[in-house]
């Protein structure tokens, strides 16, 4: 399995706003971490609704992944990856930097996300 290349479509499912393909690499209960390391985002439909909510207001100008490391175990697979983006909000513009790490449970057909964190520089 290319995780590299299940990487770039996972994060091209959500900036093309295909939903449902997003929530497709997602386990039915995946936890995202948000970057105050507190508060947690549980299960696919709430986790894909949080990009969903974002982007009914943004439109992206541009996504890059940079600096990808994947790391493979027996049954799960870690990513880890630096970003830049650039997004519009109400005609202001934002350009951020930050990293996710990503936990793949590994399965016979496509892996599924389990946990996320993003921390924003």
């Amino acid at each position: 399995m290319n995780y590299e290349l299940f990487l770039n479509e996972f994060n091209k499912s959500w900036i093309e706003k295909d939903f449902e393909k997003l929530k497709s690499c997602m386990h039915q209960n995946v936890v995202f971490l948000l970057p105050d390391l507190i508060t947690e985002v549980k299960g696919a439909d709430n986790c894909t609704n949080s990009y969903l909510e974002f982007m009914k207001v943004a439109t992206i100008n541009t996504f890059s992944e940079k600096e990808i490391l994947v790391n493979e175990f027996k049954s799960s697979v870690t990513i880890k990856y630096s970003f830049e983006i650039d997004y519009e909000i109400d005609s202001v513009r934002y350009k951020e930097t930050g990293h996710e790490i990503l936990v793949l449970e590994k399965s016979e057909y496509q892996p599924k996300i389990i946990w996320r964190l993003l921390l924003n520089k």
